[in-house]
């Protein structure tokens, strides 16, 4: 479908008509010459400095070092990851501080990984990891001289230009996916984590393991998993042009990443609420149910609470961490008759993982569907929404002074603004992503609801 196709159909249009087997099979690389072929960004990984890279764990868990992995969003996924398989490989490793005291101390966000290396007393025999997509993520930099005063190695996992942590870094510790795509940094990134993990645990050659990851994920592209996926992003779509909710049901880093993705990065650059993805409970609530029901039932609980209905869709990650809590979880979603998709290792699944059973965490499977599903829906949604950036109109960069984001009061003075002097139309609005200003077409013309946030 072309833009100008897209600029004129309507939200009913979009639900009845929308077809995603194409988008799909590009991100994923299913077709050799096609899209941004993710495919080819996993067989382009630097086996060399993935060598370079394990060679350093190896030599910090000898010294009895400890092995601090940063990152933010999706690269803090990434970051949890990467500490959950070297800690079940022996390597002391962790996030620095206290999450969970990230956004209570006071601290500047800048600061919150600088702060957390001073906290554990980071020393000589360390080894700090920074995860970035862009290679300028300020609390990254500040953290990698913190680590460097201190006398700790560090090493820059990046992507595109690799950006200041790179340059920290040094060609020698750096690790740079090949790839524009954030999501493909980061699925690159869990990659390298998964590689490293097997060779740690078997001493399998890196050359091996790459290419028995690429045949795992090879196996992942079969036609029946493209239609699998097809449906979760059409279902996704669904829930976001009939502003209702999409339950995307699973435990672990991959489903976390997945809601997390669902709520920010699905729907970025667009004036509307976007993917209602909630998450079930909070770590007192898990506790307390599992105590007093019952862990089968931890993520039914929370959502029965929700009350899901026929104008809703779910994704249920049948992973290993998810067995004891499917069957309830399939009597809430069959008691309010929501459609869903299922993902897990049964050859009968909707999406089966089974290619990576017994060989790689299949975590992995999870935030790459979450990935794939964002590239896609976004990249459809920027055409229908004709999304085009205006960041460089002088009375926005006055009205912005430096912030990334203005509130509803000064974003309608701004519209106003850009209307009088003909920057946007009278049936666009204006919304913001990732530090730049973007004009959109005004949601109500879909019969959709207005977001500012």
């Amino acid at each position: 479908m072309s833009s100008q196709q897209h600029s004129i159909i309507s939200s009913e249009e979009a639900k009845s008509t929308v077809s995603f087997e194409a988008a799909y099979r590009d991100y994923l690389g299913a077709d050799t010459d096609a899209g941004s072929n993710l495919f080819d960004v996993l067989k382009a990984i630097d086996l060399t400095s993935v060598d370079k890279l394990t060679q350093l764990i190896q030599k910090t868990a000898t010294q009895n070092g400890r092995v601090f992995v940063l990152g933010n969003g999706g690269s803090f996924d990434n970051a949890l990851l990467f500490v959950s398989h070297l800690t079940a490989r022996g390597v002391r490793a962790k996030v620095p501080g206290e999450p969970d005291r990230y956004f209570s101390t006071g601290t500047r966000y800048q600061e919150i990984l600088a702060r957390g290396l001073s906290d554990d007393k980071v020393r000589s025999s360390d080894l700090v990891i920074g995860l970035s997509g862009s290679g300028n993520s300020a609390n990254i930099l500040q953290a990698f001289e913190v680590a460097e005063g201190a006398g700790a190695e560090i090493f820059a996992l990046g992507g595109r230009d690799g950006g200041n942590m790179a340059r920290a870094a040094g060609p020698t510790r750096s690790l740079i996916a090949k790839t524009e795509s954030m999501e493909g940094i980061e699925d690159a990134h869990a990659a390298i984590v998964l590689m490293i993990s097997r060779y740690l645990r078997s001493q399998v050659s890196l050359d091996s393991l790459h290419e028995e990851f690429l045949n795992a994920y090879s196996g992942l592209l079969s036609e029946k998993n493209i239609r699998g996926l097809c449906a979760i992003g059409e279902g996704i779509l669904l829930t976001i042009l009939s502003e209702t909710r999409s339950f995307v049901l699973g435990l672990g880093i991959g489903a976390r990443h997945f809601r997390a993705d669902a709520q920010r990065g699905f729907t970025n650059a667009l004036p509307i609420r976007g993917v209602l993805a909630p998450e079930f409970f909070t770590t007192n609530s898990a506790m307390a149910t599992a105590n007093d029901d019952g862990l089968e039932f931890l993520i039914a609980d929370g959502l029965a609470k929700f009350a899901p209905t026929a104008n809703d869709f779910g994704v249920i990650f049948e992973t290993a961490q998810m067995k004891a809590v499917l069957a309830p979880v399939k009597e809430v979603l069959r008691a309010g008759e929501t459609s869903h998709v299922t993902v897990g290792p049964s050859s009968t699944a909707d999406v089966s993982i089974q290619s990576f059973q017994g060989h790689f965490d299949s975590e992995f499977c999870v935030s790459l569907i979450g990935h794939a599903t964002g590239v896609v829906l976004r990249d459809y949604l920027t055409k229908l929404f004709a999304v085009r950036r205006v960041s460089d109109e002088k009375a926005v960069t006055v009205a912005l002074m430096g912030k990334k984001k203005l509130g509803i009061k000064d974003t309608k003075l701004l519209e106003a603004l850009l209307r009088e002097r003909s920057v946007i139309g009278a049936d666009e609005v204006l919304t913001y992503a990732y530090g730049e200003v973007y004009a959109a077409r005004d949601p109500k013309i879909l019969s959709l609801s207005r977001s500012y946030f």
